[in-house]
C-alpha cells in the first residue's frame, strides 16, 4: 500500500511475506521517499528489524 506523507513524501509498505520464484520468501519492508531541499528525492528502505538500505529510483 502506498500513501503520501505530511511533508510531501511517499511511503510504500509491501504486503507480505513476499515469495520468490525459487519458493523462498522474505519479510516485507517499507520504502520512504522524501523531497530534498535541492529538488531531488531520496528513498530509503526499512526492514522489519530496523536496518535500512538505499532505494534508487530513476525516470
Amino acid at each position: 500500500a502506498a500513501s503520501r506523507t505530511a511533508d510531501g513524501g511517499l511511503r510504500i509498505a509491501e504486503q507480505g511475506p513476499l515469495s520468490c520464484p525459487d519458493g523462498s520468501s522474505y519479510a516485507p519492508s517499507v520504502t520512504e521517499c522524501r523531497p530534498g531541499a535541492d529538488g531531488r528525492t531520496s528513498c530509503v528502505g526499512v526492514n522489519p528489524d530496523g536496518s535500512t538500505y538505499t532505494v534508487g529510483i530513476s525516470r
